[in-house]
């Protein structure tokens, strides 16, 4: 409690602030100190090496191209004003993967810049191909072939991640939060 004090009143002095993938425990006592600007509940989900199974990827899944960067934006439920920047840094410093079909990227996951993967989406007309399970288990491997565990944050009100994540070898952690404040 007395390092996070102190980090809040020497870091937090005025202005927006956001966070991602906080702890409740953690969470609850950084909103109650200052005015709540949006909030996001999610469950963590992190995969063991044990549990990723590769023979589930029937499809050629590749690494993104950077020209696709608005293509992914324009279907971002959180799209705003440097989403875009954020998607092609995700893009350019860390790894992808998704489903070509036609030269057309069809479905795709990122890895964000606290590395948990996200910006997952497949587009309507190319669901129920097992593509979003395909592209999660290919980035999941790039993952722990860099040596780190993948992880990932399913916002509560997505009904369809969970029984996705499940398949893709992921289990459910812990509550988080994605919030932001200001001073």
């Amino acid at each position: 409690d007395e390092f996070l004090e102190e980090i809040l009143t020497k870091k937090f002095q005025k202005g927006s602030f956001g966070f991602s993938g906080i702890k409740e425990e953690i969470s609850d006592k950084i909103k109650g100190k200052y005015n709540l600007d949006w909030e996001n509940r999610c469950s963590l989900y992190f995969l063991k090496e044990e549990n990723l199974n590769t023979s589930l990827i029937k499809n050629q899944i590749r690494p993104i191209d950077i020209k696709d960067a608005p293509i992914i934006n324009d279907y971002y439920e959180f799209k705003g004003d440097k989403s875009l920047q954020r998607i092609e840094q995700d893009i350019l410093k860390r790894p992808s993967s998704g489903v070509y079909i036609n030269k057309e990227l069809v479905s795709w996951v990122l890895v964000h810049n606290d590395n948990s993967m996200g910006i997952m989406y497949t587009k309507k007309e190319h669901r129920n191909k097992n593509y979003a399970l395909e592209v999660t288990i290919d980035l999941a491997k790039k993952i722990l072939e860099s040596g780190k565990i993948p992880f990932l944050h399913i916002i509560d009100s997505n009904k369809m991640s969970p029984s996705l994540a499940s398949k893709a070898g992921f289990t459910k952690h812990s509550y988080v939060n994605w919030f932001g404040i200001s001073i």
